[in-house]
């Protein structure tokens, strides 16, 4: 991912580091989820806990989903 002043460039659509700003997405909301779901533990919101809960294992999810892709394009390109 390119920074071009305050702003982040989008890397190029189907390149390895396409794959890993999606994977960097994920890993930043699954840190604000994580985070949601301590204010909720504290503040005793069990409805809210379960959303932050949900939602992170959402984005944990989509990270490995998205690493797994990033391994096998790697892979094929090694091949040829």
């Amino acid at each position: 991912m390119k920074e071009s002043g305050t702003q982040l460039e989008p890397a190029p659509y189907g390149t390895p580091d396409a794959y890993r700003q999606v994977i960097q997405e994920a890993l930043w909301r699954i840190r604000v989820q994580a985070q949601l779901g301590d204010l909720y533990v504290a503040a005793g919101d069990d409805a809210g806990l379960v959303y932050a809960m949900r939602q992170l294992v959402a984005y944990v999810r989509l990270a490995m989903s998205t690493l797994g892709d990033l391994q096998e394009m790697k892979a094929a390109r090694r091949r040829g």
